[in-house]
């Protein structure tokens, strides 16, 4: 029964590492794909105003997101 039990732990850790290496991936990729999205904003800004103002305007939206995603993080954790 000990080695049954031995091998369920082992499926159980196996299948835990997979998950998780999976959903570092996941935000590995959501991150460079916010990250694109955030330069595409700047990218199309910069010929309609100057490059420091259109930094400004990106940082904000990226400010903006922080927030809305750390609300949500808040709400989430009550």
């Amino acid at each position: 029964m000990l080695e049954a039990e031995g091998r369920a732990l082992r499926h159980s850790a196996l299948r835990l590492g997979l998950g998780l290496g999976l959903l570092i991936l996941v935000v590995m990729l959501v991150t460079a794909a916010l990250g694109l999205c955030l330069w595409a904003v700047y990218q199309y800004l910069a010929p309609a105003m100057e490059p420091a103002s259109a930094t400004l305007a990106t940082a904000f939206i990226a400010l903006l997101m922080a927030g809305i995603v750390g609300w949500v993080a808040q709400r989430l954790g009550r």
